[in-house]
């Protein structure tokens, strides 16, 4: 988890996933606050998910080789569905 001070609203913690795609590019997911702790105990390392309900944007700053331009933000009640 990382400390983050949001432009708006308190202070919170935010943690980062990196999910890879069938084509093998990565994506990284966006958890903060809540949805650390509802999610944090369900992904793990070579598991096959469906992910509903996570908002995609638009990465900030540069695309890292490898990487899609866009990524997952997960929040309290995204569902996070084993394949």
């Amino acid at each position: 988890m990382t400390p983050y001070e949001p432009q708006k609203g308190k202070p919170g913690h935010m943690m980062s996933f990196d999910f890879q795609e069938s084509s093998g590019l990565k994506i990284k997911g966006i958890v903060f606050d809540d949805a650390i702790k509802a999610l944090d105990h369900q992904v793990a390392v070579g598991k096959v998910y469906a992910i509903t309900k996570a908002k995609v944007q638009k990465g900030y700053g540069k695309t890292e080789a490898g990487y899609h331009s866009c990524e997952l933000v997960f929040y309290k009640h995204s569902p996070v569905l084993f394949s």
